[in-house]
């Protein structure tokens, strides 16, 4: 599977991306496409629940895996018949952070969709990466 990814550097500490990344009922309050989302637990692999977005309706959603204070892997039922996992990530870096949020498609047409849409998915994301890193500035 191809994976596309956008990311940017912020003055934000690492811990300081991740106390706000890792509390998803926070989401709503800074990702400008997340209108709302609840998951069974707290962000921690195999956790549940759905996602409603401004852009694409309500999707099932499901925590993959978490490496605490780095990174962590949402599933979701965006497409029909294929899932898109989206791979976000925090990196120390010059006095900052690298932050990255990623994209596969998962399915049986998951090569070919992910040729055709990847891409433009991911630089989608940059908006979504500038609102966390302001978020966790100010707090």
């Amino acid at each position: 599977m191809a994976f596309h990814e956008c990311a940017i550097e912020s003055p934000a500490r690492p811990e300081a991306v991740w106390q706000v990344w890792s509390q998803p009922e926070s989401w709503p309050d800074w990702n400008p496409d997340v209108e709302s989302i609840s998951l069974d637990r707290s962000l921690s692999a195999g956790s549940r629940g759905t996602m409603t977005t401004k852009r694409g309706g309500t999707h099932q959603v499901m925590i993959e895996s978490v490496v605490p204070g780095e990174s962590f892997w949402l599933v979701s039922t965006g497409l029909p018949g294929h899932r898109l996992a989206f791979r976000c990530q925090v990196l120390a870096a010059d006095g900052g952070s690298r932050i990255s949020q990623g994209v596969e498609v998962r399915g049986p047409l998951g090569g070919l969709l992910s040729a055709m849409m990847g891409k433009q998915i991911a630089q989608s994301l940059r908006p979504v990466l500038e609102a966390l890193s302001e978020k966790a500035e100010s707090d």
